[in-house]
């Protein structure tokens, strides 16, 4: 059985942007629903209102599990259950750490959090599992699309991927510096492709 390392997320405080959201639609359900208030909300909005604030509370609580594991020949990325992405090693062409334009086209995109796909203007669709929706963002570039993640120990992200992937290999040769302030920052390459950075937005 091939040894897997698993690499946790830059810390950032994005839990706590979606708990607010959930506590404001549990809260202002619970509230329109009082006699005092003289509100009788009909049953759909008490559905929305609270199911809506019920899945952003889990996804606030689960924020803890986010992580990223890689064995032979796969990358995955966790978030509870909600995201259990596989990227197989062998597809992924380049690696470039990135500051990645705003955007509103997004289906979870908070400060200091981003999942699912998100629309970028300056890259396309980019599925998230990350905790920045914007700054030093990882895009992974695959045959079959981009992938975003932010591990905290980045040297250590490209060192273990360039040692089972072999064809991947870093500019000038060398494992890349990461964490700069720059657009792109690093780019790890497929043959002679060109080479090409806490609340995070």
């Amino acid at each position: 059985m091939s040894e897997i390392i698993t690499f946790r997320p830059r810390k950032s405080a994005g839990w706590a942007w979606v708990m607010g959201l959930a506590l404001a639609l549990i809260g202002g359900t619970i509230w329109s629903m009082l006699p005092q208030n003289g509100g009788q909300p009909d049953a759909l909005t008490i559905i929305l209102g609270m199911g809506l604030g019920a899945y952003f509370l889990a996804t606030a609580l689960w924020f803890p599990a986010m992580h990223y594991e890689m064995d032979d020949k796969t990358l995955t990325m966790h978030y509870g259950i909600l995201v259990k992405e596989r990227i197989p090693l062998d597809q992924i062409q380049q690696v470039t750490v990135q500051n990645l334009a705003f955007t509103l086209r997004a289906a979870m995109r908070f400060p200091g959090l981003a999942l699912f796909t998100i629309n970028y203007p300056n890259e396309g669709a980019v599925y998230m599992c990350a905790t920045s929706a914007g700054n030093d963002v990882m895009i992974l570039s695959t045959e079959n699309g981009k992938y975003g993640i932010t591990p905290e120990d980045e040297a250590a992200f490209i060192a273990a991927l360039t040692a089972r992937v072999p064809q991947l290999r870093a500019a000038d040769d060398s494992i890349p510096p990461l964490n700069t302030t720059t657009t792109t920052t690093t780019t790890t390459t497929t043959g002679d492709t060109p080479a090409g950075g806490d609340d995070e937005v």
